[in-house]
């Protein structure tokens, strides 16, 4: 009987041992966050730190400059000659992806086309087209450009200003002035064709990759207390310069606009644009010229 009784106690605190054992597995795998969830917060969290900018815009530029075919051919003007220098509505759209308020990325586009017709103010030469003065000549050229920079906006301006003077109310940012070097690349395609009527006609084009360097600058701020219709104002100009990896020539562009932000993700923006294409050679075409104007658009961040 004793040792039926000694049997029966062990058992039981073997059995009450194994039940505490799987107690504390239950508890721990039910406090063990999933790998999945995990993953899943992590990816929402970088999802968090990118912002996108959507600009669709309109761009009226004039195109002025020069333009020569044959290495002893003749410089024709743009804006005297071929008046091809008219304001033409060009559709210009501009995306960004920003990181941290440090990393950026920028794509843009155009697609700029003019025509013209009318007699010929001057002897020139154009290829195999001798145009004298009084001649019948029509006029076309397309010049198509995409754009891709990344920003690095490593120099902060205002480090300076205390953080506790530097925001607002509801402790937002209220001024950002930061300096961003800029590197990318931009493609450049020209069509020109010049028909001198009853005669002849030249059509020729010029390809052309420009790997560039700049810096652009950039002031936002965010007023303290009720401004009506403004939540965030945005200052910005750049400006970049560089080479033809293909050909002869080199290429520099401009940059500026304010953009005046409704409310944080939607806002209207003003500015300027330039795209010079400075001795670009392709063969015997030499296009000397560029396309500069105002610029609007809307603004739209997510």
């Amino acid at each position: 009987m004793i040792r039926l009784t000694i049997l029966l106690v062990l058992s039981l605190s073997v059995t009450a041992s194994n039940v505490h054992g799987l107690s504390l597995k239950l508890d721990k795998i039910a406090h063990t966050p999933e790998p999945a969830a995990e993953l899943s917060r992590d990816a929402f969290q970088l999802v968090e730190s990118l912002e996108f900018r959507f600009v669709p815009g309109v761009w009226l530029p004039r195109l002025k400059g020069d333009v020569r075919l044959n290495p002893g051919g003749d410089q024709i003007s743009y804006e005297d000659a071929l008046r091809l220098d008219d304001q033409e509505a060009t559709f210009l759209p501009e995306l960004t992806v920003r990181k941290d308020r440090m990393w950026e990325l920028r794509f843009h586009g155009f697609d700029f086309s003019s025509a013209s017709s009318g007699s010929f103010p001057v002897a020139r030469s154009f290829g195999s087209l001798s145009l004298a003065p009084g001649d019948e000549v029509r006029a076309d050229i397309e010049f198509l450009s995409i754009m891709a920079e990344f920003r690095f906006g490593a120099f902060e301006l205002l480090d300076a200003v205390g953080a506790d003077r530097n925001v607002t109310s509801d402790d937002r940012q209220k001024t950002d002035l930061r300096l961003w070097p800029t590197f990318g690349v931009r493609t450049a395609h020209v069509r020109q064709t010049i028909e001198q009527v009853g005669v002849g006609r030249e059509r020729v084009r010029g390809d052309w990759v420009f790997p560039y360097a700049g810096l652009h600058f950039q002031f936002d701020h965010r007023p303290d207390g009720a401004v009506p219709l403004m939540e965030l104002m945005t200052l910005e100009a750049g400006v970049a310069v560089g080479p033809s990896i293909n050909g002869r020539g080199y290429m520099w562009q401009i940059h500026a606009g304010l953009t005046w932000h409704v409310t944080d993700n939607l806002g209207v923006m003003f500015g300027y644009r330039l795209v010079e294409l400075e001795n670009a050679r392709d063969g015997d075409f030499l296009f000397d010229a560029g396309l500069q104007g105002v610029f609007a658009a809307g603004s739209l961040r997510f």
